[in-house]
């Protein structure tokens, strides 16, 4: 999957969240099984803000549209004072409405299902997620986005993280499909390496300042996260 940010960690143009408040549901459902960017689905509107690929915004009198590059995927902020639908249907971008306070977009969103992630960690949402997204332009070439997590099943209290945008001028968003499905044999087999090869690379890492450790077993290397135990990368 593409390398989305921790959200309970400070680091480039961001301001984590901080030890996350969660529920005994959701420490019993943290990162169980592999990530859906793996099967070519969705990644959802909370993780495509923290990814490093392109976002393009349109902004109409009644919506405003974010384009994502990653996945082709797009999310739409109704504008013309619209309100959150009685019978909304649970999708992976939920339903979002927006207005403005002052220079700062506000934006509302609820209707997500519950099969997105929230972070790389493995941070699961259920229906009951609601966002509050804060977006402003701080100076020509920066946007300083603001993000509150609400879900009672999920978190005993609201946890919010911030990231700061970059303007890329003269850039366009480019096309990108997932094909990992089709090539899908190649992430459980490859190369055998003999094990001189594989312990040449065993050993203590430090990763964006987290401490991995990499590990020879069963004719390849794993990375295992000590934070994150369950989430472990494979090369062979």
């Amino acid at each position: 999957h593409p390398p989305i940010v921790d959200m309970t960690k400070d680091g480039k143009n961001q301001k984590g969240a901080g030890e996350l408040p969660y529920t005994e549901w959701s420490k019993a459902h943290l990162v169980e099984e592999q990530d859906n960017a793996a099967h070519c689905l969705p990644l959802g509107h909370v993780r495509n803000m923290g990814t490093p690929f392109l976002m393009e915004i349109f902004q109409r009198p009644t919506r405003v549209v974010l384009l994502h590059e990653f996945n082709n995927e797009f999310h739409v902020v109704f504008m013309d004072g619209r309100g959150h639908p009685d019978d909304l249907d649970a999708t992976w971008a939920g339903h979002s409405i927006g207005k403005w306070d002052g220079d700062t977009l506000v934006v509302t969103t609820i209707g997500f299902n519950d099969q997105g992630w929230l972070d790389v960690g493995g941070t699961p949402q259920s229906e009951s997620l609601k966002l509050t997204e804060r977006f402003k332009r701080t100076d020509f070439g920066h946007m300083e986005y603001e993000v509150t997590f609400e879900d009672p099943k999920v978190f005993t209290r609201p946890a919010t993280a911030r990231i700061s945008k970059r303007y890329m001028a003269d850039t366009e968003i480019l096309e990108d499909v997932c094909d990992n499905e089709k090539d899908s044999r190649h992430l459980t087999a490859g190369t055998t390496l003999s094990p001189d090869a594989l312990a040449k690379y065993a050993g203590q890492y430090t990763v964006d300042g987290r401490a991995v450790e990499v590990v020879v077993a069963n004719d390849q290397l794993t990375v295992k996260d000590a934070k994150y135990p369950q989430d472990q990368i494979f090369a062979a």
